[in-house]
This record gives C-alpha cells, sequence and structure tokens, in this order.
C-alpha cells in the first residue's frame, strides 16, 4: 500500500493532463518578458533637440548658427539682448524608433526623473509583490493564479491606451506587483502536479520558455518600432492563456494538504483518466489523503501550517484578504532568519540572486552602453539569452551528475570568470565582450 501523497503522483506518471500544465504555463512564461522588459524598446532614450519657436525670423537665423542647448534656447529680443528660455517643445530622432514613451511624453529636461521613475517602477512592484504570493498558500494555487493572470492581462491590454505618463508609471506599478505572482504560484502549481522524480527537469525546462520569450522580444522590437503597436502585440496572446486556465485543476497536493480531499479525488481521477492510467483503491487513497493532512515534513504542509491554526480556514475577501497574504508572506520570510542555518542558506542565495540579477537586468535594460548601435544592442540581448539557455540546459544536466550545490558553485566559478574578463577587453572589441558576458 502507497503511504505518502508522493506515491499516488508517481503513480499518475506524466502524461496529457500533466502536459497541458507546462504547456499552459510555459505559454504565460514566453510572453511575459515583452512587458517586463518594456523599457530596452518601448521606452529607450533617444536624441532630441529643442524646438525654437518658428515665429521669429531672427530667432531661427541665429539659432542655425549655433549649438542650442537641449533644455534651452536663446531668445533675441527687440532691443537686441538675448535671453535664455526655457524649451517646451522638442525634436526627437526617429529614424531608430518611429514613437517611443520617451519622445510621445517628452521625458527629457525637468520630466527626465519620470523616465527612470518608469524604468524602475515595475521592479518596486514586484518587490512589494512578492509577498503576495502567500494568498496562494491560503486560497489555493489555482484561484491565485487566475486572478492574478485575469488583472495582469487587463491591465496589460489598457496600458496603450491611456492619455498620460502618470497612468502608464502607476499602471506599470500594478503589472510589476501582479508579475510575480504568477511566476511563482504558476511554478508551485506545475512542480506539484508533476512528477516527483521530474520535479528537478520540470523546474529548470519550465523557464526555458521565458528565455525563448526574451529572444521573441528582441524579434519584436526589430520589427516593430511603435510602442503602442509592440505593446498590444506582446499583451494580446495572454488573452488565449485565460482560456486554458478552464481546463486546468487545483493542485491535488494543495487540496491534500488543507483537506479538501472530495475535490483531491476528483481531481486525481480527471488526472487518472487523461494519463491512461490507474490509481490505487479508494481506501488507500484516504488513508494516504488522512496521513498528508498530518504529515509535518510534506513541504507544501510546511509552507501553509501557519496559516491554517484553527481547525477551519477562515476565509476573508476584498482588501483584507490581500493584507493577509501580504503579511503572511513577511511572515514567512522573516522565519527563513529563524535559525543560523537558515541566516547563512539565505544571505547567500539572497547574495546570489543579488549579483545574478544586477548582471543579467543590467545587460537587459542597459545593453545599448556596448554600443551607440542599437541594432547591436538587440544581437547583445538575443545572443545573452541564447546562453542563458544553453545554461539552464548545462544546469540540468549537472543537477543530475552532481549536488545542486556543487552544481551551482561551479556555473558562478564560470560566471565570475567570464565576467571579470570581460572588463578588460579593448573598447573597440565589442564582440568580444558580447561573447563573454
Amino acid at each position: 500500500m502507497p503511504e505518502n501523497f508522493d506515491t499516488i503522483m508517481s503513480r499518475l506518471g506524466t502524461g496529457k493532463w500533466n502536459y497541458m500544465y507546462f504547456f499552459s504555463l510555459g505559454y504565460w512564461y514566453f510572453f511575459t518578458p515583452p512587458l517586463v522588459l518594456a523599457p530596452s524598446f518601448m521606452a529607450p532614450k533617444v536624441p532630441f533637440s529643442c524646438r525654437t519657436p518658428t515665429e521669429d525670423p531672427m530667432q531661427q537665423d541665429f539659432m542655425s548658427n549655433s549649438s542650442p542647448s537641449e533644455c534651452t534656447y536663446l531668445e533675441t529680443s527687440v532691443d537686441g539682448y538675448q535671453q535664455e528660455q526655457m524649451c517646451k517643445e522638442w525634436d526627437f530622432d526617429n529614424s531608430t524608433f518611429t514613437n517611443t514613451i520617451f519622445s510621445q511624453y517628452a521625458l527629457v529636461c525637468d520630466r527626465q526623473y519620470l523616465h527612470a521613475v518608469y524604468t524602475s517602477i515595475f521592479m518596486i512592484g514586484s518587490l512589494l509583490g512578492a509577498p503576495l504570493n502567500a494568498l496562494s498558500d491560503k486560497y489555493g494555487r489555482k484561484s491565485v493564479l487566475a486572478i492574478a493572470t485575469c488583472m495582469y492581462t487587463f491591465f496589460s491590454i489598457v496600458t496603450p491606451f491611456l492619455p498620460n505618463i502618470t497612468a502608464v508609471i502607476i499602471v506599470r506599478f500594478i503589472l510589476g506587483i501582479l508579475y510575480m505572482i504568477p511566476g511563482n504560484t504558476g511554478y508551485n502549481l506545475v512542480v506539484e502536479v508533476c512528477d516527483p522524480a521530474q520535479r528537478s527537469i520540470v523546474g529548470v525546462t519550465i523557464w526555458l520558455s521565458w528565455v525563448l520569450g526574451v529572444v521573441g522580444w528582441g524579434i519584436l522590437g526589430y520589427a516593430v518600432r511603435d510602442w503602442r503597436t509592440q505593446h498590444t502585440i506582446a499583451a494580446a496572446p495572454l488573452f488565449f492563456f485565460l482560456t486554458m486556465l478552464w481546463f486546468m485543476d487545483e493542485s491535488p497536493r494543495w487540496l491534500a494538504v488543507v483537506g479538501r480531499h472530495k475535490e483531491c479525488k476528483r481531481v486525481l481521477r480527471k488526472a487518472a483518466r487523461w494519463n491512461n492510467v490507474q490509481l490505487p483503491h479508494e481506501k488507500d487513497i484516504d488513508i494516504i489523503l488522512d496521513n498528508t493532512v498530518r504529515d509535518k515534513s510534506d513541504p507544501v504542509y510546511k509552507s501553509i501550517s501557519s496559516l491554517y491554526q484553527s481547525q477551519s480556514v477562515a476565509y476573508r475577501t476584498g482588501w483584507r484578504a490581500v493584507w493577509d497574504g501580504f503579511m503572511d508572506g513577511v511572515n514567512t520570510f522573516l522565519s527563513l532568519f529563524s535559525t543560523a542555518k537558515l541566516r547563512l542558506r539565505t544571505s547567500i542565495t539572497w547574495l546570489n540572486f543579488f549579483l545574478v540579477g544586477m548582471v543579467f537586468w543590467g545587460l537587459s535594460m542597459s545593453g545599448v552602453s556596448f554600443s551607440s548601435d542599437p541594432f547591436l544592442y538587440m544581437v547583445l540581448k538575443a545572443t545573452y539569452i541564447y546562453v542563458r539557455a544553453i545554461g539552464a540546459i548545462l544546469d540540468l544536466v549537472l543537477t543530475k551528475l552532481l549536488h545542486n550545490a556543487q552544481s551551482l558553485a561551479a556555473f558562478i566559478l564560470v560566471h565570475t570568470c567570464f565576467s571579470g574578463d570581460a572588463a578588460y577587453v579593448p573598447g573597440e572589441a565589442n564582440w568580444s565582450v558580447i561573447w563573454l558576458v
């Protein structure tokens, strides 16, 4: 007789039911990079110059023989005196990008801080949205995933039609908050529904679709140069994911841990039917589900046990539910520092992600600094992401051969060597830098 829930999932194996989750979440991850990396092609800084008043012929003659400031111009009065005036209109270089957020909303001079806000606000939202993943521990993986993806899709679609930069920044902040929920909750869901023996493989390969999505974003940025059109094309396919939610089920492991056994068995029967396998006897399943509720070693139980101190789950709605989810996430974060061993591992993991994040997002958002040619910038992004795909496959192989810590240390060492060498490459050898990073 099987003894734990993993044996049931192993019995289900990998079939059509599992592939539905793999394809659905992979589809979502593929189409999210354009909106995450939007500043690279939707809001790049382009050359601009002050547009002087056309009504003053003397002004035009004077300006034609001088190098005016980007933010001011010299106005010649009737007395012959020249006064410096602030520019109110600008001309932008649209030879590469026909229309960008930077040029459409004139994020220059005294408004240039808005460009920095637009570029960083998404990540600020992601920082605040990360603790909200605790909502999936309390209300279910699929439920939270469905709400977050519906909201994310809605705000993505309306962004190109917003009237001003303030509205665009506010919506981008909301998108940043929502982005973390499907990313992490969807990952939990797809790992929990797969064969336990395949979790490491699924955990790595599911993100390859995100890598390919970044490459696709580079192609889209090259083909379409108007930010509104880019945004619409990137957001429209997200609607198709919402139809996939209709066929997806709640995580059976989560249902088992929280005691919703009737729903859990219904999901398991559907999975067995789709995968064409036979489940254990119903009585054996009942015993396993009862043991799962009491199994404190189960990772899902550990993550949600603090949320179920009472026998019944106290469901809240509205902003109170969001606040509770946020505080649950904060409490979970604080628990990572509860012991000396956890503090060490948490600190090392955070340092690793911090340094890798600086390299990845720095190259993604500021790759144009390697060259003034924006097309080389696009090649840089595509090359870097392709290398990330190769690295993910190598990581998958090494994880099978070595311990996770050993493979991680090996990759960090190699990455450090190549990144360090890039700093000593001569400035004219741009392609060498591209291949090193």
